[in-house]
């Protein structure tokens, strides 16, 4: 809130983070397979693909990539005993964060492309590479999708 102009309302903030939320959950629905974005690891795999797909400007994804990821991503958190013990609600905490910190760099990736400013874009990319590298693990530039799901190249 403090990055934004004076005066800015933070309920209209708020409606477009749930706005945002809502598209990328709708998104999530929409791909191969069973997808809830009640599941931290089915969250966890769309952003990391949203990520990819973002930083990598495709427009789509190999099915058999995609559910190799969230096959990945559920197998992971299973067996991630710290993440087994967490509450419901600490899950969803941790969810929507994920969520709302991914689509909001990648937002700031889309706008520098349809802007046309190069730096802006270049800016966001790092940022966006930054942010999944810390949270998954997962660098961007450095894997491409295949069927098996996320390889380094």
């Amino acid at each position: 809130m403090a990055l934004l102009e004076p005066g800015f309302d933070p309920a209209a903030l708020a409606a477009e983070f749930d706005r945002l939320t809502g598209l990328a959950h709708t998104g999530m629905r929409d791909l191969s397979g069973r997808w809830s974005p009640n599941n931290i690891a089915d969250v966890a795999a769309y952003m990391q693909l949203s990520a990819y797909a973002a930083y990598t400007a495709r427009t789509s994804l190999s099915t058999r990539g995609v559910v190799a990821v969230q096959r990945a991503a559920r197998r992971g958190m299973a067996l991630d005993r710290g993440v087994r013990r967490l509450s419901d609600a600490r899950t969803q905490e941790a969810a929507a964060m994920l969520e709302l910190r991914t689509i909001l760099r990648v937002s700031d990736v889309n706008l520098g492309r349809s802007q046309g400013d190069a730096a802006r874009e270049q800016a966001a990319e790092a940022a966006l590479r930054s942010w999944i590298r810390q949270s998954f693990g997962l660098d961007v530039k450095r894997v491409k999708l295949t069927r098996g799901g996320f390889v380094k190249r």
